[in-house]
């Protein structure tokens, strides 16, 4: 059995989001804010059995009709029952796939949701909704609630307006008292047709554990509890019985030792300790006719262990020690991972045939270098099958560039946030479309193994800029700043200065396989490159001599918006239609290249630096026949020069970067809004008539 598709609706931002689920490893990536742990937090909220949901769970743009429906029931104009179908549900579905099942096998916990008698189905539907629970009581007090902001506010200007603010003052406090949770088995041939069950039913099907970010790892000396110390807690728990049974065996003789040891310095201290109380009697106190004292202690030396229990590391063959604060939280980080993990393994043990084991590990990149991110979530997997012989359902939540790129497309799921909403892309269709086509499918093979090596962070990034090389990878920081300074990014807060922009060197001949992963993703994308004016013969060569360019970027983009055929040679008068037909941009992609400045067109980067600069480079104005000389200087030594010689700090930035600049910062970040379209359909949906066991 495993959890095939999770789909959640009004959620926090989760208004209609779907996610399929790997079998083995599902990574989910995306910006701060996207709507990773909103997921996480549904999940635990709703297999932890949790029946009642929070008032900053239920979303804003929800809201607005959840008041709307109870003004209306308060003023007579709509019936309770009404009010409940028309208030939207916060509601997630399970698709629990159990086709690699035998016809014979046990189902365990999931059998109670298998309602179905379709033997070609091997799906089983699970629905979760936090429906409404309107009483009459619930509509007296709202009422009650109205008629006191009347009498503190009786000039309001809106009556309306008012009764609907003191609505939600009355919801902000009395939330838990307007939904609960209900389960029901959902026949997935004909999903009009479903079974109520009991929330226990629900948790049965499930063993899912969450290890969260780790933050909190201190190295102080005088923490209280130090890291180590609470995996001691844990052992010392009754029934807690985390690992394999040799190593269980240990922690039950350290235990009776402890327990053992602890009686006897008992006895030892109570003995001392009375002979001193009676010593003190000379004071006066007590006498005869008083209670008379006996001293006595609790030893509990578990405490201790668990207080001050810590990790030391030495040299073999040294007895020197050294405290675990001179080693790095990264190691303390993946012990404590360790054995959370052999714990949540033996309680796959204890119920492999009945539930779906679920993992979920919230960024667990926190304090691990990068190689070690990356080997980490290598053998997550073959780890935990170790400890359990089962097959575990891993989701793993990252802002990590090294752990993304570690893993194939097919287990990555994209968290995009939308001006209302976080839609979740399955980078598994994207796979699926480059396969059908030679050219696509050898641009995904290169985009694997460029990512893998490069660990470009498209994934986490507001914006993109794809340049050809170190050249432009150093300068653009430098003149986006210039831009912004002076003032070129005047249109609106924040600027493209303070957005987190990512930079990829991809070079001319290779930014073009990043066009359908860019258009998947939606992420706004500048492309820089060069002109690359060569001759017919492809010799490099200036303008006037030009018959095409060599940039394999340009030419792509010439095909695909002035249709070109692939098989046609594409002309530098191609070219120019790009900038006077106004076909820069493609969707969410623009592209940018030198133009003519100063009566002189640069084929290169550094020629166009030159061109706008001359005084820096002892160039004429009237000189139309230089170049930059790459065998006397290194294009880096150029961009450093610009960067940290003090008489090139205030360089000139040539038109084709200025206007790309412009460009992506006039873009948003956030887009597609909802329609209400959307909304409507995704309450109908949820509308489901209740039919008896």
């Amino acid at each position: 059995m495993l959890l095939n598709n999770v789909h959640i609706w009004n959620y926090r931002l989760l208004l209609d989001t779907n996610i399929h689920l790997d079998e083995a490893l599902t990574l989910i990536v995306g910006k701060n804010n996207a709507g990773k742990t909103s997921f996480l937090s549904i999940l635990q909220r709703v297999l932890s059995g949790r029946k009642d949901l929070d008032f900053a769970d239920y979303p804003i743009q929800c809201r607005s009709t959840l008041y709307e429906v109870l003004w209306k029931v308060v003023k007579g104009k709509i019936s309770i029952d009404k009010a409940k179908d028309l208030i939207p549900k916060t509601a997630i579905q399970f698709d629990i796939d159990y086709s690699n099942e035998a016809e014979d096998e046990y189902l365990g916990a999931l059998s109670p949701f298998i309602i179905d008698l379709d033997i070609n189905n091997n799906i089983a539907r699970i629905l979760v909704e936090y429906q409404s629970i309107l009483s009459d009581t619930i509509i007296s007090e709202i009422t009650d609630k109205i008629s006191l902001l009347k009498v503190t506010n009786p000039t309001a200007k809106s009556k309306k307006s008012s009764e609907i603010i003191a609505i939600s003052n009355y919801l902000s406090t009395n939330f838990n008292k307007i939904f609960e949770i209900s389960v029901k088995a959902i026949n997935p041939t004909n999903p009009s047709v479903f079974q109520i069950r009991e929330v226990s039913h629900l948790r049965d099907v499930f063993i899912f554990k969450r290890i969260s970010a780790e933050r909190g790892l201190d190295e102080l000396d005088n923490h209280d509890k130090k890291p180590i110390g609470q995996v001691m807690e844990r052992i010392f728990q009754d029934g807690v019985i985390p690992f394999e049974d040799n190593i269980n065996k240990k922690i039950e003789k350290l235990k009776a030792y402890v327990e053992q040891e602890s009686i006897k310095a008992q006895d030892e201290i109570n003995k001392l300790l009375e002979e001193i109380i009676t010593k003190m009697i000379r004071f006066g106190y007590p006498t005869a006719e008083d209670l008379q004292l006996k001293a006595t202690t609790q030893i509990l030396l578990k405490d201790n262990i668990i207080k001050d229990t810590d990790l030391a590391y030495s040299i073999s063959g040294e007895n020197e020690t050294l405290p675990s604060s001179h080693n790095g939280l990264g190691y303390k980080n993946l012990i404590k991972i360790v054995f959370l993990l052999q714990e949540f393994a033996q309680e796959i043990k204890k119920n492999s045939l009945s539930a779906i084991p679920l993992l979920f590990l919230e960024e667990p990149e926190a304090h691990m270098h990068p190689q070690l991110q990356t080997v980490f979530v290598k053998y997550i997997s073959e780890v935990l099958e170790g400890f359990t012989g089962n097959k575990i359902q891993i989701l793993i939540s990252t802002h990590s560039s090294y752990i993304a790129n570690s893993v194939p497309f097919t287990q990555v799921r994209y968290f995009k946030r939308l001006k209302e909403c976080v839609i979740c892309k399955n980078l598994t269709d994207f796979y699926n479309t480059c396969q059908n086509d030679e050219e696509k499918q050898n641009n995904l093979q290169f985009l694997h193994k460029y990512m893998t090596i490069s660990r470009c962070d498209l994934y986490f990034c507001d914006k993109a800029i794809l340049v050809e090389g170190a050249s432009e990878r150093l300068l653009i920081p430098d003149m986006i700043n210039k831009c912004d300074q002076a003032g070129l990014f005047n249109t609106k807060s924040p600027t493209l200065a303070s957005q987190y922009c990512s930079i990829i060197e991809v070079g001319g001949a290779y930014a073009h396989r990043f066009f359908d992963f860019i258009d998947f993703l939606g992420i706004p994308t500048l492309i820089l490159t060069d002109i690359d004016f060569v001759t017919s013969k492809g010799k490099k060569c200036l303008k006037d001599k030009a018959k095409r360019t060599s940039n394999a970027t340009i030419m792509k983009w010439c095909h695909d918006k002035l249709n070109i055929p692939l098989s046609t040679t594409v002309k530098i008068e191609d070219v120019y239609k790009l900038i006077s037909n106004d076909k820069l941009t493609n969707g969410f992609r623009h592209i940018e290249f030198q133009k003519e400045e100063n009566g002189y067109h640069a084929r290169s980067l550094e020629e166009a630096i030159m061109n706008v600069n001359r005084e820096l480079y002892g160039i004429s104005h009237s000189d139309s026949n230089f170049s930059f000389d790459s065998e006397k200087q290194k294009k880096t030594n150029f961009s450093l020069q610009l960067l940290t010689d003090d008489d090139f700090l205030e360089y000139q930035t040539p038109s084709y970067i200025v206007d790309g600049l412009i460009w992506l910062n006039n873009q948003e970040k956030i887009v597609y809004p909802v329609t209400i379209t959307v909304k409507e359909k995704r309450k109908q949906n949820l509308t489901i008539k209740t039919i008896k066991d």
